[in-house]
């Protein structure tokens, strides 16, 4: 008994690794993409203001 819970517990801190390790590619993705929309909106109202 011990000894599966043991596993089990092994197995749910890999995921967990594993899931952080996504969530930071992630969000570092989105604050590009962020940054990305936002220059464009500017030179869009910029644009629109010639």
């Amino acid at each position: 008994m011990n000894e599966k819970n043991r596993q089990i517990i092994e197995k749910l801190r890999k995921d967990n690794e594993h899931y952080s390790e996504f969530n930071k590619t992630n969000q570092q993705y989105w604050k590009g993409m962020t940054i990305v929309g936002l220059v464009g909106a500017a030179l869009l109202i910029l644009l629109m203001r010639l």
